[in-house]
């Protein structure tokens, strides 16, 4: 399969895991029990019952209810309104864009009147950009109103899956999933220069080994104030038992800052930055210095 195109006919419905709402799979990756069909092998066509087991990818539009989300432990989950007026956690979020989150957070939904949503839920450790060029893999251009991609003319609803990049053009969502997971890359110079240069306030006298991990812009993707504290406010809520003191990291010339906490707990600094999609996170050491701990997201 290098392109397919399918049709909401052809999703499957299936209840949310928690039973409070209906969702419908688009697509999956592997893909078991599906199969080609049509004149020119060009739609997807599901078999009578969902794939069940195991998945790298599951591309999902969702009805949506009043309530908390299921927990998918494992999974990184990008969220997309396809509704106004869908909050999360009281967040107000903006039709069409997505956000990421981890699977282990379970925020609680608000809508007003009907509302649905396209989730994707990729396994955790591999690549996702929202764009349907970035990454060799799978590409999933959805869309939200007329668009075309891969030389198809669509209408709300319709999708695009390729092993190969598209173009598109139009009103769409797309995604491109890295097939292996993450390895430890060496970060950039820049990036590498900006963790070096970056000043904590708030860590003077603190006891130390401590290390500071912040939830903000997940792997650099510059987020908007709203997102970024709803993603610290769910880091917060993980520390709970835990003993931590409130930070916070900027640069010098104090024009991007970004809440954080300093743990005292090596192990549980790394699992909660891996978790929320950090490159780095910085260990204050016993002699008074500190040093940047890069993260291996394989």
């Amino acid at each position: 399969m290098q392109m397919r195109l399918i049709r909401p006919h052809h999703h499957q419905p299936q209840r949310w895991a928690n039973g409070l709402g209906v969702t419908h799979e688009v697509w999956r990756d592997p893909l078991p029990g599906w199969r080609l069909s049509g004149p020119a092998g060009d739609e997807l066509a599901p078999a009578p019952e969902p794939s069940p087991g195991p998945f790298l990818m599951r591309l999902l539009v969702a009805t949506l209810a009043p309530g908390p989300f299921s927990a998918l432990p494992g999974l990184d989950r990008w969220f997309v309104p396809l509704s106004p007026g869908v909050r999360l956690d009281g967040v107000l979020l903006e039709r069409g864009r997505p956000i990421a989150f981890p699977g282990e957070r379970t925020p609680l939904c608000e809508v007003a009147g009907a509302a649905t949503a396209l989730n994707l839920m990729v396994t955790r450790g591999l690549d996702v950009s929202t764009s349907c060029d970035a990454v060799a893999g799978t590409h999933l251009v959805y869309a939200l109103g007329p668009a075309r991609a891969g030389g198809w003319s669509l209408v709300g609803g319709d999708a695009v899956v390729s092993r190969a990049p598209v173009m598109c053009d139009g009103e769409v969502v797309a995604f491109s999933v890295a097939h292996e997971p993450r390895g430890p890359t060496p970060p950039s110079a820049g990036l590498a220069a900006a963790f070096e240069a970056a000043v904590i306030d708030g860590v003077q006298g603190l006891p130390r080994p401590a290390w500071v991990v912040t939830a903000y812009n997940p792997r650099g993707d510059l987020l908007d104030e709203a997102h970024n504290r709803a993603r610290f406010s769910a880091l917060c809520e993980q520390l709970h038992g835990h003993p931590w003191v409130p930070v916070v990291g900027r640069d010098a010339a104090n024009t991007w800052r970004e809440p954080s906490a300093a743990l005292f707990d090596g192990a549980l600094a790394r699992r909660l930055a891996i978790e929320f999609a950090q490159d780095a996170i910085f260990e204050l050491t016993p002699d008074g210095g500190r040093r940047v701990v890069w993260l291996d997201h394989g």
